[in-house]
């Protein structure tokens, strides 16, 4: 939100703009030409030197600072105000990072001072703590021999595992998320961004609206990732319990497409406030790639062992049942093979599932001589329907020990 207050006093010229934002904005780096530590006083020749200036202190996170000008007033709020979007348009941890400004200056004849009052989620020295954690936590999570797909699901578990979602949203920052181990979605992402880039990785920051069961239609921010030159979506905070499990980990928005992760999430190009570069496309399935890497490389096993622990194995056809003959004799086959519990895919678009599993599993299980048995069921939120459930059904005792090799 833009507003304007003037007052005209001859020749004395007072002149106000408060820009803020709720999401954020961006940041480059330049020479300091003059600055006076304890005062973040400022001295500027050219409307040039004006911009170096914001670019040099919205980098160090200054949150007040003084510039002294020689110059016209004319559109001089307009301009500045432009020089802030240029600053920010090129850093894009500093967007989420930024929360508003409030600019004045005041001018007698051709001598202005300018006043720019920033406000950011994370303070210089709040930025300082988060990088020197990052560069610690990394030298703790990833190994040498890893490969890209490993490091990103490391970071991934760290930040779901050592995290938890800050629901009244009063935290929403990298450092309150490594100081309290709460934040909002804006300090999973903010770190998401800091980790996966140190770490060599093409990174982007989105921003968008995202809606659930439990939770309205919200802003809400998330990552873009680029793996194998290819983009994904990365959304670390909807991969968190709420409330939190103590070792538990979702996968259910990681690495998807824009058609996957557009079921709940929605973003337009600018993302909320605009002003972010265009995001880029993400089209390609993520079990596409890894089935591709089983075949053209030396780590096949790896990255099979990668696909089950997302629970991707459930979209091959062996897991997946489209009518309930087909889900009977798979359910059979597991409980012929003596397993003592498995998860199966079933795409339940007659609705036909919660009346007739319960017998389904006690007719094969008679059959099979099973004792006793626990099931459930839960929408697989990665499948490619609305009506994809996994059948999960564990605690089996068999009657009798599986037969002898």
């Amino acid at each position: 939100m833009r507003f304007l207050k003037m007052w005209l006093l001859i020749p004395l010229i007072i002149f106000g703009l408060i820009l803020s934002s709720t999401t954020t904005i961006h940041a480059g780096s330049s020479a300091v030409l003059y600055a006076n530590a304890s005062t973040n006083t400022y001295k500027a020749s050219l409307l040039k030197d004006i911009e170096k200036i914001i670019q040099e202190a919205m980098g160090k996170r200054q949150n007040t600072i003084v510039i002294k000008y020689k110059g016209s007033t004319n559109k001089l709020l307009d301009v500045i105000s432009g020089y802030i979007d240029k600053a920010i348009e090129n850093d894009e941890y500093l967007n989420y990072s930024f929360r508003g400004v409030n600019m004045s200056y005041k001018a007698y004849g051709t001598d202005i001072t300018i006043t720019l009052k920033f406000t950011y989620y994370e303070t210089a020295a709040e930025m300082k703590y988060v990088d020197q954690q990052v560069n610690a936590i990394l030298s703790k999570i990833i190994s040498p021999e890893m490969n890209n797909h490993e490091k990103v699901k490391a970071v991934h578990d760290y930040l779901v595992l050592n995290l938890g979602y800050d629901t009244t949203l009063i935290s929403n920052s990298p450092y309150t998320a490594l100081t309290k181990g709460i934040t909002a979605c804006n300090g999973y992402a903010m770190l998401a961004y800091k980790m996966l880039k140190k770490l060599g990785f093409d990174v982007r920051l989105i921003s968008g609206t995202a809606s659930s069961q439990a939770y309205k239609t919200q802003n809400h921010a998330w990552n873009l990732v680029k793996l194998d030159d290819k983009w994904y979506h990365l959304d670390v905070t909807w991969d968190d319990p709420v409330p939190d499990e103590a070792g538990r980990i979702f996968y259910d928005y990681y690495l998807l497409t824009d058609k996957e992760i557009s079921k709940n999430h929605s973003w337009k190009q600018g993302g909320i406030n605009g002003e972010e570069k265009p995001y880029p496309a993400a089209t390609t399935a993520y079990l596409d790639l890894l089935q591709s890497k089983l075949s053209s490389t030396n780590e096949a096993k790896r990255y099979q062992e990668l696909m089950v622990t997302i629970g991707l194995h459930y979209l091959l056809p062996e897991n997946t049942a489209s009518r309930l003959i087909e889900l009977s004799d798979m359910i059979g086959n597991q409980f012929a093979s003596y397993n003592n519990e498995f998860n199966l895919r079933y795409i339940d678009n007659k609705g036909d599932l919660s009346t007739n599993l319960r017998q389904i599993i006690y007719d094969n299980a008679v059959k099979h001589k099973v004792k006793s048995w626990s099931f459930v069921t839960l929408p697989y939120i990665r499948g490619t329907t609305s009506f994809d459930q996994l059948v999960m059904i564990s605690d089996i005792v068999y009657q009798n020990d599986p037969p002898k090799d």
